[in-house]
C-alpha cells in the first residue's frame, strides 16, 4: 500500500530523472547526508560483528539466522551506497570482507552471539529514525522508512528465534499492589 510519502517519493525521483548530480544534491539537506552516513557506518560496523560472531556460532538454526541476517544487512548497505553515490556524497571505509579465526573460545555461547547480533540491530532503529525525522524531502524520508521497516522485519525475526531458544530474558511482570 503507498502512502503520501511513498508517492510524493515517486514523483520526485521521476523528475529528477536526467538531472545533474548537483541539481540532485539541491533536494537534500546536510542531515540527510550526515543521516545516511551515520547508518551506512553502523551497518558496516554490525556486517563486522556479525562476521567475527558468526565464527563462533554451535547451533545451525543459529548459523543460518546469522547467514540470512549478514545477506539482508549487506543489500541494506548497498542501497545506501547506491543511494549516496547518486548524490556524490563519499562513502565510508568499507568493513573487511571477512573475519575468520581458527581461535575456539568457549566464552562465546550461542546465547551470548543471539544477545550481541540482537542489541546490534536494535541500535540502527533510532539512527534509521533520526534520519526519517530529520529530513524535509519525500525521497530521503521514504529511503529510511523502508529501511527502518526491513530492519523491524529482521528484529522480528530473530526474536522469534530468541524466544524458541530461551535466550530473551522473561521481563518482570509489573504487579499493582
Amino acid at each position: 500500500m503507498l502512502d503520501t510519502v511513498d508517492i510524493l517519493s515517486n514523483i520526485k525521483k521521476i523528475t529528477a530523472i536526467g538531472q545533474s548530480t548537483g541539481d540532485k544534491q539541491i533536494s537534500i539537506n546536510v542531515s540527510d547526508v550526515w543521516s545516511g552516513w551515520d547508518l551506512l557506518v553502523a551497518k558496516y560496523d554490525l556486517i563486522e560483528i556479525i562476521n567475527v560472531l558468526g565464527n563462533f556460532a554451535k547451533d545451525d538454526d543459529l548459523k543460518l539466522i546469522i547467514t540470512h541476517t549478514l545477506k539482508l544487512i549487506e543489500q541494506g548497505a548497498a542501497k545506501l551506497e547506491k543511494n549516496m553515490s547518486e548524490y556524490a556524497i563519499p562513502l565510508p571505509p568499507r568493513p573487511r570482507q571477512g573475519s575468520y579465526s581458527s581461535t575456539n573460545l568457549e566464552t562465546i555461547s550461542d546465547k551470548y552471539i543471539f544477545v550481541r547480533l540482537f542489541r546490534e540491530l536494535k541500535s540502527l532503529c533510532p539512527i534509521i529514525l533520526t534520519g526519517c525525522l530529520n529530513s524535509t524531502s519525500p525521497v530521503p524520508v521514504k529511503f529510511f522508512k523502508d529501511h527502518l521497516i526491513d530492519n523491524i522485519t529482521i528484529i522480528n525475526n530473530i526474536l522469534i528465534y530468541g524466544e524458541l531458544k530461551g535466550y530473551i530474558d522473561e521481563i518482570p511482570a509489573y504487579m499493582p499492589s
